[in-house]
């Protein structure tokens, strides 16, 4: 696990007195610090998630790790190491669908504050529960601009946002935990003492550009009228929560996780395959990141329409074809799709010493249009051409100098 540089405390919070009471009504997971001891309700105003507890962003390798016996582990890109189980480290099993590109795949985790006023699930507890009630739930999206946005709410069991959370509960496989998310995404601690620690700027992802502790709680209803997360007007439900619990003797205390099923942006222009309306994005912070380092792959090659493809052929006639992507949700989806089935080739060639490198891969589906010299009208194609170029400056050690949609 990835041990960041030290970062300032959050400012001090101004916690309930007599945390020695009795609980006067349900147990919960987390709730805020500043609620009276024995109360578990909800709060009504807006205050800091790191009352809640302690909060990390995490995100998998963007290649497997000998250290984690092929796995991907699980960094910790930004928040607190503070309650990450000591002798243990965090990794993916990723498999092939909209979630294996890992630099995609940010979680939220929250440790509940410790309050000691018995309002808290115990460790016993949770072993023998399907769900659990918390009083804050966070949304992650990512907006049109490629970046990652977390938005908490407070929850209650009248809320329109239920307060329920499934729990799951970890199995143990050998000499590690599991918790099996879907048939392509599983959760997995595996003992580590080596001391491995994986080089951030070749192996991780951007960081999210998310302090969690300058996350906000807000109330989900005003006036009565519930709302959803700003900028995002999709349920919760595009996206995996739950509270994992661990045997007792574990040594590892339950968290609480979020991420998105198929982490991405907001599709933008006209497109035929409509339903990339919401895609993953590259590694390095999506393509807005790199084309902020000198890429060009969004300004020449997305949301171009045929008339506009036909308009370049005839200006530029040192290029035989011109193409584009649908839009920018399809480029990165299409991207990602290039750079997973190339991750050997990647890692070989930023081994080595060659300043660019060319990638081609067969897509899952149509991406975009494609014109030719000669010809009269632009054709559907599934398969696309990234090129690469090293850069010391971007986290993934290379930026994406452009991109286009091929035939086969």
């Amino acid at each position: 696990m990835i041990e960041p540089p030290s970062e300032p405390l959050p400012p001090p919070v101004v916690i309930s007195e007599n945390f020695g009471l009795p609980p006067l009504g349900p147990k919960v997971f987390a709730k805020s610090c500043t609620r009276p001891s024995g109360n578990t309700d909800s709060n009504e105003g807006q205050e800091k998630a790191s009352n809640f507890g302690t909060l990390a962003m995490l995100a998998p390798a963007t290649v497997t790790s000998p250290g984690a016996n092929g796995l991907r582990p699980l960094g910790l890109i930004s928040g607190s190491a503070m309650r990450l189980a000591k002798g243990w480290a965090m990794a993916a099993r990723i498999g092939a669908s909209v979630m294996s590109t890992a630099a995609s795949t940010v979680l939220l985790a929250l440790w509940p504050s410790k309050l000691g006023d018995s309002t808290l699930y115990t460790e016993e507890e949770l072993l023998e529960m399907a769900e659990a009630a918390i009083r804050v739930r966070f949304h992650l999206h990512v907006d049109a601009t490629g970046n990652l946005r977390v938005a908490g709410y407070h929850v209650n069991d009248s809320t329109g946002y239920k307060d329920r959370v499934p729990v799951a509960h970890a199995e143990l496989k050998g000499e590690n935990f599991e918790v099996v998310v879907d048939d392509d995404f599983t959760l997995v601690w595996y003992p580590d003492d080596s001391g491995h620690r994986p080089v951030i700027r070749t192996e991780y992802p951007a960081d999210s550009g998310i302090d969690p502790y300058s996350i906000l709680v807000t109330p989900i209803q005003e006036d009565g009228q519930e709302h959803s997360p700003p900028g995002y007007q999709r349920p919760f439900e595009d996206q995996v929560e739950l509270i994992v619990s661990f045997p007792t003797d574990s040594g590892i205390e339950p968290l609480y996780l979020v991420f998105q099923k198929s982490a991405g942006v907001e599709g933008e222009g006209d497109s035929s395959n409509s339903e990339t309306t919401f895609s993953r994005i590259v590694p390095g912070g999506g393509l807005q990141t790199h084309e902020n380092a000198n890429g060009h792959l969004l300004q020449k090659h997305v949301g171009q329409s045929e008339q506009a493809l036909m308009k370049r052929l005839a200006a530029e006639t040192r290029i035989s074809g011109s193409s584009s992507f649908y839009n920018r949700a399809t480029a990165e989806n299409a991207v990602s799709q290039v750079l997973e089935a190339n991750q050997t080739k990647i890692t070989d060639w930023l081994e080595g010493s060659g300043s660019r490198l060319p990638l081609d891969h067969t897509l899952t589906d149509p991406a975009g249009l494609s014109v030719t010299r000669g010809s009269a009208n632009a054709v559907a194609v599934n398969s696309a051409r990234v090129i690469l170029v090293r850069d010391s400056s971007m986290p993934t050690g290379y930026k994406i100098l452009t991109g286009y949609p091929t035939k086969p």
